[in-house]
């Protein structure tokens, strides 16, 4: 159980930092210290939308880690993004 627990906490923090790196670059970005990219640009349309980004659902796509969510009990996060089908 401490393996999969071990696993599943490494495979979060990999997205907790996706997202921490995407945004720190977005708000850069709104600011004009950055260009604003392609990526960047589809994290603000998606997330003006309140959905997922595509760079953060491919983090997302560790089977386990969604059955660790669904464990928290953050279903409705993924039902709202579209993420289960």
């Amino acid at each position: 159980m401490n393996t999969v627990l071990v696993q599943e906490l490494m495979r979060y923090n990999g997205l907790l930092k996706t997202e921490r790196n995407s945004l720190d670059q977005l708000a850069k970005a709104i600011d004009g210290f950055v260009t604003m990219s392609n990526d960047l640009d589809e994290v603000m349309d998606k997330m003006f939308d309140n959905l997922v980004p595509e760079l953060w659902q491919k983090v997302l796509l560790f089977p386990h880690l969604l059955l660790f969510f669904l464990a928290l009990g953050w279903l409705p996060f993924h039902e709202a993004s579209g993420l289960l089908v």
